[in-house]
């Protein structure tokens, strides 16, 4: 039977519906014939024993006997119901209503059927002819809030089974129903109550101990409490593949904080996926997989165990174009080069849109000689002769991406020479500086110096933003980090514990630190992100000539694994003219700055996967705002299966994206 295209708007967990195929026929109404009566009751019977076939019979011959008997009518439209026969159990029930039409039950069944059908809205309105007929008919308005809510119709869904609550305060699966509503609405608290009050009445009830558990993971404040939730589920019932897999999604997203938690991850989706193949009951089976790949991803040594968890994943869900790039990375490091161009393949296939395939493959083809790159090419011609056009063109802005970073490796090798030469002469001048008696001359040379000191920075500066040089990776400590700075920088603590600047013939800054206690370690390079945040605290301290408040604090958020750095200053700020503008290289409103320090302070957090915002207003000052992932080859997902996008940096190196934190739509 086609079904109600209302039903693709239903929120995504389940309600409890208690009323499918548990009704009962009646006994009510009285026929002109007494023989038809005794066949209804003989189909009654009949029902009751579960021999369906017979009651069918029974029905039919008390309808033979009194056509008008609008009970037999009902009760044989049951019995069809019971049995799978829709079309046939509508046709009794409107023969009924039309000889009573004013019978709730008659309206209420229709309801049931229509609404077990999926014609949702049909099915609404016979609830609310049979409500019209009784307002106190409790189980009219389950049957209603049930169809509501999936038609996506949650706030009406909600006042249904909020009144079969105050009708029925003992009814469970409305409690439970309640509270799958007040989740999908967002109302937390009110979710947790109607929980609560059900697991007074039903305390080993394993589904409501798991929506609690996703309640407190929506609401992002009780990571523990969600833990333990997940956790009363499956003691209850273990073979609770969906409490498994919300389980092993918190301990993947805490192992960034908490590196024992990745084992702890890896066991859960492992005895996920091993039940699955005993039960073979889990429409998110895929995600596991995905998720073990990512998380076996996490290092090197298990890059194999990835490789095999993704392939599992792509043979149950079809194919995903965020997995076949993943994989495709994995084997280019493995050196399994043919496997990789192959899945990079796959992936543009699948999603024209998606950056990171064609970067891995250009980086590939950049290195191959011309007449390959032309067989390259021709390939796709043949292979997609109507996407070709686009794919073509994509994979030439990625390879023009590549060429210009050779040809600033190029330059900055001539460059780097240059600076070498200059630094050389600076060093003799500096000795002759200090073998001269004349005044005169002193200085002269010390503006030459001062000339050639200048030279050499700008140099220096320059070829930093040229060079990409590799990532080298340790756990940062970003507060330690942060706390250097700022006494290297110049900050000192005065005697009432203020931090205070003396330095460069500035004074009264002070700076006021708020860094979270228990802040995860970074994974990153500490030079290149020490160097970034000391860029931006002179910055702040030269925007405040006459004075002010530099307040630096950290956070970290446990729904992104991302670290938070925020600096805050209330000097010159910059105008709207300027702002668009500070990360480009040599642009600066400073008479002596380079204008090379805001674009390498962007590309080191580039670098790392991170983010970073500027906010400011000309005389309101500045704030910075920087993002970095706890993982710099992994950063997690939202919702849903979202892969992280990755700027092309460093030509030596494959964009790799991830499958993590897979959470529900």
């Amino acid at each position: 039977m086609e079904q109600d295209k209302t039903i693709d708007k239903s929120p995504k967990e389940d309600l409890r519906d208690a009323d499918s195929r548990e009704f009962d026929p009646v006994d009510e109404g009285k026929p002109g014939n007494p023989d038809a009566r005794d066949q209804c009751r003989l189909g009654n019977f009949y029902v009751e024993s579960m021999i369906y076939e017979r009651a069918v019979n029974a029905y039919r011959q008390a309808i033979n006997y009194d056509p008008e008997y609008a009970t037999a009518h009902h009760n044989l439209g049951v019995v069809y119901y019971k049995i799978g026969h829709f079309k046939e159990a509508l046709e009794e029930l409107e023969i009924a209503v039309r000889i009573w039409p004013n019978t709730p039950l008659f309206r209420y069944t229709i309801g049931v059927v229509l609404k077990d059908a999926r014609k949702l809205k049909e099915s609404i309105s016979s609830f609310t002819k049979a409500i019209e007929l009784d307002p106190k008919y409790t189980k009219a308005y389950y049957g209603r809030g049930w169809a509501l809510y999936y038609n996506g119709e949650l706030d009406k869904a909600c006042l249904d089974i909020e009144e079969v609550v105050k009708l029925e305060p003992g009814f469970r699966d409305a409690l439970y129903n309640l509270g799958v509503i007040y989740t999908a609405q967002g109302k937390w608290d009110s979710a947790r109550q109607a929980f609560a009050k059900h697991l007074e009445l039903k305390p080993n009830d394993p589904d409501a101990f798991y929506s609690l558990g996703l309640i407190d993971v929506a609401s992002d404040d009780e990571t523990d409490r969600s833990l333990e939730n997940f956790r009363k589920a499956i003691n209850l019932d273990p073979r609770h593949l969906k409490a498994k897999f919300e389980l092993s999604m918190l301990h993947a997203r805490m192992r960034y904080k908490y590196p024992d938690h990745r084992q702890e991850a890896i066991a859960q989706l492992r005895s996920l996926i091993e039940m699955y193949e005993e039960l073979g009951d889990f429409d998110r089976i895929h995600d596991a997989f995905f998720m073990l790949g990512s998380i076996y991803d996490d290092k090197p040594e298990d890059s194999d165990l990835a490789i095999e968890a993704y392939k599992r994943g792509l043979q149950l869900s079809g194919k995903t174009a965020e997995v076949h790039n993943n994989l495709g990375v994995l084997y280019s490091q493995k050196g399994l080069m043919d496997a990789a161009i192959k899945e990079f393949h796959e992936a543009i296939k699948l999603d024209l849109e998606y950056e990171s395939p064609y970067r891995n493959l250009a980086k590939v083809y950049f290195y191959l000689r011309n007449e390959e790159i032309a067989k390259e090419f021709q390939l796709w011609i043949n292979e997609t002769p109507d996407k070709s056009a686009k794919i073509l063109f994509n994979l030439s802005l990625a390879l023009m991406d590549i060429g210009r970073a050779e040809a600033c490796e190029s330059i900055y090798s001539k460059t780097h020479r240059i600076k070498n030469l200059i630094g050389v002469t600076g060093a003799k001048l500096r000795r002759l500086y200090r073998e001269l008696d004349s005044d005169d001359f002193e200085a002269r040379l010390l503006e030459i110096y001062e000339d050639q000191e200048k030279c050499y920075k700008e140099m220096v500066s320059l070829l930093s933003t040229m060079k990409h040089d590799d990532l080298l990776l340790t756990m940062v400590d970003i507060n330690s980090t942060i706390d250097t700075i700022i006494r290297q920088t110049g900050f000192k603590p005065d005697n009432n514990g203020n931090l205070l600047f003396s330095g460069r013939d500035l004074n009264n800054i002070r700076c006021v630190v708020s860094l979270v206690g228990n802040l995860p370690s970074v994974k990153g390079d500490q030079g290149k992100l020490k160097e970034a945040f000391s860029n931006i605290i002179i910055n702040a301290i030269e925007a405040m000539p006459q004075g002010g408040k530099l307040i630096i604090s950290t956070e970290y958020s446990e729904k992104t694994s991302e670290v938070e750095i925020v600096l805050q200053d209330n000097g010159i700020g910059i105008s709207s003219n300027d702002l668009d503008n500070i990360f480009k290289p040599g642009y600066t409103t400073k008479e002596s700055g380079s204008g090379f320090g805001l674009s390498i302070v962007e590309r080191i957090i580039k670098e790392h996967k991170g983010r970073i915002n500027v906010v400011s207003s000309k005389g309101e000052g500045s704030t910075i705002r920087i993002h970095l992932p706890v993982n710099l080859e992994l950063a997690p997902i939202q919702t849903s299966l979202r892969m992280r996008p990755v700027i092309y940096e460093d030509p030596g190196e494959l964009i790799s994206t991830e499958v993590d934190k897979i959470l529900r739509l």
